[in-house]
């Protein structure tokens, strides 16, 4: 079998005759052929694996009487009629939206994925659209990059990647159920650097966003330092989570883990009691992600700050604690990390006091930091 550039009619027409029979893939196609006997007769084909696993061949017509494009589109129906033949794993519909709706249906809701409802409404929004009517092998590596530059370009690189991890487990999935099916996600196609995610704020970062942060985006920013907790953890936290200086972190359906109870630090109850005079309750605070993002921004426009997102914030915060000499154990607990292995299974002390104390330690660090070395 002969691998062709791109195809069309007049490529077709001065296709050279052969020594014998070949038969030439159409790159435009998968699943579509062109073949060409020794005697110069050139006609179109599609080919499918039925869901038992047999494959199967289909004369579409003489390229002299059919359209190359034509041939497309008739081959496209005949290999989702061949697919959808009988029952099996096999999408039933082979579009790329039928595809991708049954694989969020089989793997994401019903593994109870935590995250079923972003990407959810990611793949509705943002994914789907620019491939409605295209079969879902025929979504090529070109179509990938293409949304992924607009998804950049409007949300970001994060965004950007999330969709393309979206993306990858959805042609993952459905590469286990065709084994004529090849993946167009290759490495190399994240738009964020490894490094992106290793940052830590510098000390003059620090002091800037501690000292000219205000309102609600300076108290979650300050809290966040001083805890070392998710976003999601403190858009989500209430003023009676906290009781006797201790802050109880509600735990999620399908959680892996959380910092559970955290006695919190003079300083953290002080920003609890100034954000309750910006938004008095039951939420602490009470904006959606969007908001949040949207201050950042403008904090950064203002403050000339780049190349850092609110997660670096826990990095941070980890990376002071170690270096305030707070135990790796104490430290992994306070973020919520779960233990590994045996000491997982065996070790049920909870740490309490242990925690309470990193984050004093912390506290300490963060303040010698503002005060002490900017006086200096």
């Amino acid at each position: 079998m002969l691998r062709s550039k791109r195809l069309d009619d007049d490529g077709v027409a001065k296709l050279k005759t052969p020594a014998k029979r070949v038969t030439i893939p159409d790159p435009e196609c998968r699943g579509h052929y062109v073949r060409i006997t020794p005697k110069g007769h050139k006609t179109f084909w599609a080919v499918a694996r039925d869901p038992n696993g047999k494959q199967i061949w289909k004369l579409i017509g003489d390229a002299d009487s059919v359209k190359i494009e034509d041939a497309r589109d008739k081959a496209r129906k005949i290999i989702r009629s061949i697919r959808a033949a009988v029952g099996g794993e096999i999408a039933k519909d082979s579009s790329f939206e039928g595809v991708a709706l049954d694989w969020f249906e089989r793997h994401v809701v019903k593994n109870g994925l935590r995250s079923e409802r972003k990407m959810g409404a990611l793949l509705k929004k943002v994914i789907i659209p620019p491939f409605v009517g295209m079969e879902f092998v025929d979504v090529r590596r070109k179509h990938i990059t293409a949304l992924l530059d607009r998804i950049e370009d409007k949300h970001g690189v994060r965004q950007s990647d999330y969709a393309l991890s979206i993306l990858s487990g959805i042609c993952g999935w459905y590469a286990k159920r065709d084994e004529e099916y090849a993946t167009p996600i290759i490495r190399g196609m994240k738009r964020q650097k490894k490094n992106d995610r290793d940052r830590v704020l510098t000390d003059s970062e620090i002091r800037t966003i501690w000292n000219d942060a205000d309102g609600l985006f300076g108290n979650f920013t300050k809290l966040a330092l001083l805890t070392g907790q998710r976003r999601e953890k403190l858009l989500t936290m209430n003023y009676d989570d906290v009781r006797n200086g201790v802050w109880h972190i509600r735990s999620e359906a399908r959680e892996k883990g959380n910092g559970e109870e955290l006695r919190l630090p003079t300083v953290a109850l002080e920003v609890l009691a100034n954000q309750k005079t910006i938004s008095p309750g039951p939420r602490v605070f009470d904006c959606p992600i969007t908001r949040l993002r949207n201050l950042k921004l403008r904090f950064d426009r203002r403050h000339k700050l780049q190349h850092w997102w609110i997660h670096d914030l826990r990095r941070t915060s980890r990376t002071l604690m170690a270096a305030a000499g707070v135990p790796d154990v104490a430290a992994e607990l306070v973020l919520g990390h779960i233990q590994g292995g045996v000491q997982a299974i065996y070790n049920r002390h909870s740490y309490f006091e242990e925690k309470g104390a990193a984050l004093d330690k912390l506290t300490a660090k963060l303040t010698d930091i503002i005060y002490v070395r900017a006086a200096a």
